[in-house]
């Protein structure tokens, strides 16, 4: 009949056995799991390629016409192992008497002395006293059952291991194809590109034959304006969805360095932009700080945000058009308005507020708030540049003129002394 012990230890390796059990199932799963999403990669990734394929086709005849070459780089990542660490060995009963008569000093053995002394006699009865209030020296079947543990708890520590190897190695084969894939996704793009701007520098106009044999011409389709590395950033995030960047979190999340590092590989990856490494992550980290203070902002908060930073963008894209024209014929400016280059900052140009955005009638219109500090001269500076670089149309909206209440400072009109109104 099995001892208590025997039934302790016989229950605890059935116990260790299940969880075994347990976790090879589970293992086995996450691995079907895992290779059902290779599977879906590797196709995703077969039907890119042949598109990539098709879209070389059609970039080569082109080229061929044209003598154009696009190119654009792919991407991929690498998979570190992390070594395992060493079990030591079960302590003895000779270490146990070694370890007590070390901790007793003076009390313990004496050996100048006979081991039948008063001292060595006392010394080996608070030694045997402290061994046997440990546990009593186990027996054969007790040291059989205790190794079959140790040997059941190695195992399965080994089949963890090779199990959060496999699924490793997994994951490194999921992002491997998820960076492959997002660069194929940028080369279909990049060579969209270059297929419409290959069309347009041929400047042909496509036609159809009506049932009369007269050629009409079909109408293009128009081009927005060019996207940027925000834009790549924001869209980028966008269309990954619950793998973009979680806002509720901080930014060194794991989940969220794994975010910044696909969209730093998409938007490298489409060879667009020329921005280091650092300013990208810099671009990105921007991004994140955004999106989360206007998740943190009020309805009200985000509405007046919202507003505040489309008059400034109004206010940087007209700064922006009239340097340029300033910068493009300031050979033909500078004799009549000299060193008017200080006034183009964003903080001099006149506000434009659509309907939304004052206190008014409401109607189809856009007020511009005109600067009262300006001279005749600003003005008439202002308006040759808007001449030789004229801002874009507002389709179906009446331009109503209104009055800034922006003020100069002393230094400011002391700077702008020749286009302030004198006072």
């Amino acid at each position: 009949m099995p001892t208590v012990g025997e039934r302790i230890a016989a229950r605890e390796q059935r116990n260790a056995e299940r969880r075994v059990a347990v976790e090879q199932e589970n293992a086995q799963r996450r691995a079907l799991e895992m290779e059902d999403r290779i599977r879906a990669l590797e196709a995703q990734n077969a039907g890119l390629v042949s598109r990539v394929e098709a879209m070389g086709d059609v970039i080569a005849r082109q080229v061929m016409a044209q003598q154009v070459a696009p190119s654009v780089v792919n991407h991929v990542g690498t998979a570190i192992p992390v070594p395992s660490i060493p079990v030591g060995r079960v302590p003895t009963v000779s270490d146990a008497i070694r370890k007590q008569n070390e901790e007793l000093r003076t009390e313990g053995f004496n050996l100048s002395e006979k081991y039948t002394t008063p001292h060595n006699r006392a010394a080996r009865s608070r030694i045997m006293s402290y061994v046997q209030g440990l546990q009593r020296p186990p027996d054969n079947r007790e040291r059989i059952a205790a190794r079959e543990q140790r040997n059941a708890e190695r195992r399965v520590a080994v089949e963890q291991e090779n199990a959060q190897r496999r699924a490793l190695e997994m994951e490194d084969r999921i992002r491997a194809l998820e960076a492959q894939n997002a660069g194929l996704v940028s080369r279909v793009e990049a060579m969209g590109d270059v297929i419409a701007r290959q069309v347009m520098a041929q400047q042909v106009a496509p036609s159809v034959v009506n049932h009369v044999g007269t050629a009409i011409p079909v109408p293009s389709i128009p081009v927005g304006r060019v996207p940027t590395v925000s834009d790549a950033i924001r869209k980028q995030n966008e269309e990954l969805r619950t793998e973009g960047f979680n806002l509720s979190e901080k930014y060194t999340t794991p989940h969220n360095r794994a975010a910044r590092s696909r969209i730093m590989s998409y938007v490298q990856g489409l060879q667009r932009f020329e921005i280091s490494s650092e300013d990208l992550s810099k671009m990105v980290y921007n991004h994140f700080d955004n999106e989360r203070a206007k998740q943190r902002l009020t309805p009200a908060r985000a509405a007046v945000r919202k507003t505040t930073n489309r008059r400034n963008g109004r206010r940087h894209m007209k700064c922006k058009r009239r340097r340029t024209a300033f910068g493009r014929h300031q050979a033909e400016l500078e004799p009549c308005f000299s060193g008017g280059e200080a006034l183009l900052q964003s903080k001099y140009m006149s506000d434009e507020e659509t309907d939304a955005e004052y206190s008014g009638e409401v109607g189809k219109r856009v007020v511009v708030k005109k600067l009262q500090w300006l001279n005749e001269k600003g003005k008439r500076f202002f308006a040759r540049l808007d001449e030789l670089s004229p801002p874009a149309p507002s389709i179906g909206l009446l331009r109503v003129e209104g009055v800034s209440n922006v003020v100069l400072n002393d230094d400011e009109r002391q700077q702008l002394k020749e286009w302030v109104v004198d006072q």
